[in-house]
Protein backbone atom coordinates (compact mmCIF):
# COMPACT_ATOMS: atom_id res chain seq x y z
CA UNK A 1 0.00 0.00 0.00
CA UNK A 2 1.81 3.33 -0.95
CA UNK A 3 1.52 6.22 1.52
CA UNK A 4 1.74 9.46 0.96
CA UNK A 5 1.40 12.56 2.56
CA UNK A 6 -0.86 15.83 1.30
CA UNK A 7 -2.02 19.21 2.74
CA UNK A 8 -5.69 18.18 4.06
CA UNK A 9 -7.77 20.19 1.90
CA UNK A 10 -10.97 19.93 3.87
CA UNK A 11 -8.34 22.16 6.93
CA UNK A 12 -5.54 23.48 5.32
CA UNK A 13 -2.38 23.84 6.96
CA UNK A 14 -2.98 20.56 8.64
CA UNK A 15 -1.28 17.56 7.21
CA UNK A 16 -2.68 14.02 7.11
CA UNK A 17 -1.97 10.63 5.57
CA UNK A 18 -4.13 9.31 3.42
CA UNK A 19 -4.28 5.86 0.93
CA UNK A 20 -3.70 6.87 -2.38
CA UNK A 21 -5.89 3.57 -3.21
CA UNK A 22 -8.85 5.43 -1.06
CA UNK A 23 -8.37 9.01 -2.10
CA UNK A 24 -11.14 8.81 -5.16
CA UNK A 25 -14.13 8.29 -3.25
CA UNK A 26 -16.48 9.14 -5.90
CA UNK A 27 -14.79 6.39 -7.75
CA UNK A 28 -16.08 3.72 -5.69
CA UNK A 29 -18.90 1.81 -6.72
CA UNK A 30 -22.53 1.60 -4.39
CA UNK A 31 -22.93 -0.79 -1.41
CA UNK A 32 -26.32 -2.14 -0.95
CA UNK A 33 -27.63 -2.07 2.37
CA UNK A 34 -28.83 -4.67 4.53
CA UNK A 35 -32.18 -4.25 6.69
CA UNK A 36 -33.36 -5.76 9.81
CA UNK A 37 -35.98 -5.03 11.84
CA UNK A 38 -35.66 -5.71 15.67
CA UNK A 39 -38.59 -4.57 18.23
CA UNK A 40 -37.50 -3.70 21.66
CA UNK A 41 -39.22 -5.65 24.85
CA UNK A 42 -43.13 -5.42 23.75
CA UNK A 43 -45.81 -4.22 26.32
CA UNK A 44 -48.90 -4.30 24.82
CA UNK A 45 -50.58 -1.62 27.56
CA UNK A 46 -48.35 0.97 26.01
CA UNK A 47 -46.29 2.59 22.86
CA UNK A 48 -43.52 0.60 21.79
CA UNK A 49 -40.04 1.09 19.78
CA UNK A 50 -39.55 -0.89 16.58
CA UNK A 51 -36.15 -0.24 15.18
CA UNK A 52 -35.06 -0.71 11.36
CA UNK A 53 -31.37 -1.40 10.92
CA UNK A 54 -29.74 -0.43 7.49
CA UNK A 55 -26.21 -1.28 7.59
CA UNK A 56 -23.46 -1.09 4.94
CA UNK A 57 -24.56 1.05 2.30
CA UNK A 58 -22.51 3.66 0.61
CA UNK A 59 -23.17 6.24 -1.12
CA UNK A 60 -24.90 7.98 1.84
CA UNK A 61 -28.05 8.98 0.27
CA UNK A 62 -30.39 6.71 1.27
CA UNK A 63 -34.41 6.52 1.40
CA UNK A 64 -36.32 4.71 4.66
CA UNK A 65 -39.54 4.57 5.29
CA UNK A 66 -42.01 2.84 7.45
CA UNK A 67 -45.00 1.07 6.69
CA UNK A 68 -48.05 0.11 8.79
CA UNK A 69 -50.53 -2.51 7.26
CA UNK A 70 -49.30 -1.07 3.44
CA UNK A 71 -49.61 2.51 4.08
CA UNK A 72 -46.78 4.63 5.15
CA UNK A 73 -46.20 5.67 8.36
CA UNK A 74 -45.23 8.96 9.39
CA UNK A 75 -46.02 9.47 13.38
CA UNK A 76 -43.55 8.67 15.60
CA UNK A 77 -41.02 8.03 13.34
CA UNK A 78 -37.46 9.35 14.45
CA UNK A 79 -33.95 8.76 12.69
CA UNK A 80 -30.61 8.27 13.88
CA UNK A 81 -27.57 10.18 13.17
CA UNK A 82 -25.44 8.03 9.89
CA UNK A 83 -22.61 6.58 11.57
CA UNK A 84 -19.42 5.70 8.93
CA UNK A 85 -18.26 2.53 9.24
CA UNK A 86 -14.13 1.64 8.95
CA UNK A 87 -14.92 0.57 5.52
CA UNK A 88 -16.35 3.77 4.71
CA UNK A 89 -20.18 2.17 4.04
CA UNK A 90 -22.34 3.63 6.45
CA UNK A 91 -25.28 2.72 8.98
CA UNK A 92 -28.76 4.14 10.11
CA UNK A 93 -31.21 3.05 12.34
CA UNK A 94 -34.84 4.38 12.09
CA UNK A 95 -37.29 3.71 15.15
CA UNK A 96 -40.97 3.68 15.01
CA UNK A 97 -43.12 4.38 18.38
CA UNK A 98 -45.96 2.51 17.93
CA UNK A 99 -48.65 0.68 19.64
CA UNK A 100 -49.25 -2.68 17.69
CA UNK A 101 -52.37 -4.43 17.47
CA UNK A 102 -52.53 -8.41 16.79
CA UNK A 103 -52.16 -8.80 13.12
CA UNK A 104 -50.88 -5.22 12.35
CA UNK A 105 -48.22 -5.77 9.60
CA UNK A 106 -44.99 -3.58 9.74
CA UNK A 107 -42.54 -2.73 6.94
CA UNK A 108 -39.09 -0.96 7.00
CA UNK A 109 -38.60 -0.34 3.40
CA UNK A 110 -35.43 1.08 2.32
CA UNK A 111 -34.34 2.65 -1.38
CA UNK A 112 -30.90 3.09 -2.17
CA UNK A 113 -28.70 3.87 -5.85
CA UNK A 114 -27.19 0.11 -5.27
CA UNK A 115 -30.67 -1.63 -5.50
CA UNK A 116 -33.21 -1.89 -8.44
CA UNK A 117 -35.78 -2.27 -6.20
CA UNK A 118 -36.28 -1.32 -2.77
CA UNK A 119 -35.62 -3.84 0.29
CA UNK A 120 -38.79 -4.32 1.70
CA UNK A 121 -38.34 -6.39 5.66
CA UNK A 122 -41.46 -7.24 7.66
CA UNK A 123 -42.47 -7.45 10.78
CA UNK A 124 -45.78 -8.13 12.34
CA UNK A 125 -46.68 -8.92 16.08
CA UNK A 126 -47.49 -12.80 15.90
CA UNK A 127 -43.79 -13.15 15.16
CA UNK A 128 -42.88 -12.11 18.48
CA UNK A 129 -43.26 -13.52 21.79
CA UNK A 130 -45.08 -11.37 24.63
Amino acid sequence: MLIIILESLVCPGIWALLCLSCASFSSFPPAKPTVSISPTKMDPASPNTILCTTMGFYLLEIEIQWLKNGWPEKEGVAFSEELQNRDWTYQLQVMLETQPQWRDLYACQVGHTSLEAPITVQWELENFCL
